[in-house]
């Protein structure tokens, strides 16, 4: 059973391979090398992933982003052409219809890898109604990036589309051998 740490971190690394695929400067280094501040930031992004999924809800690579960039720019972030740390900069650090689609994909593998490496596993029952407990404390609390993030899952239609036991149940469609799809 993987934790949200653990989870945080196949995402940091995941991130790192396509970035260095793509040509992407932005990439941070090897997740036991980066200061905590950012492994914190990755952490946090699962968290709210899972939190979402707790209440059966699909999240949306936008509102994923949106949050990341919710606290970023709390955090004294601002837009840069480039990735600077000493100076807070970030190329994408703009709204998610602004960005080129090689950085969406980013927030695509974020979720899904989230997403599938939670699915449909009871053992985690504890751990995602904690970090859903959590996340409403922090609301609760007065923490505007908590119910920023809170209004952004609540108000997309898509994210508030329910899902359902069979939902999440079903397998893909069947395939041969080589994974081909069987009509």
């Amino acid at each position: 059973m993987l934790n949200v740490e653990q989870i945080a971190e196949i995402c940091h690394e995941a991130n790192r391979a396509y970035c260095k695929v793509i040509g992407d400067d932005t990439t941070s280094g090897p997740w036991d090398d980066e200061p905590q501040w950012q492994r914190d930031s990755v952490i946090e992004g699962v968290e709210k992933i899972v939190a979402v999924r707790s209440m059966r809800e699909i999240p949306s690579p936008e509102v994923s982003h949106q949050g990341w960039m919710t606290t970023k720019l709390k955090d004294g972030w601002r837009y840069g052409p480039k990735k600077d740390e000493k100076k807070k900069e970030h190329p994408c650090l703009l709204p998610y219809r602004e960005l080129p689609y090689t950085q969406t994909v980013k927030d695509m593998l974020f979720i899904g890898i989230t997403w599938n490496l939670t699915e449909n596993d009871r053992r985690h029952e504890a751990e995602l109604q904690a970090v859903r407990n959590k996340a409403i404390k922090r609301a609760g609390q007065g923490d505007e990036t908590a119910k920023e993030d809170k209004a952004c899952y609540n108000d997309n239609p898509v994210v508030k589309k329910e899902i359902d036991d069979k939902d999440m149940a079903t397998p893909c469609p069947a395939g041969d051998q080589n994974d081909n799809p069987v009509e």
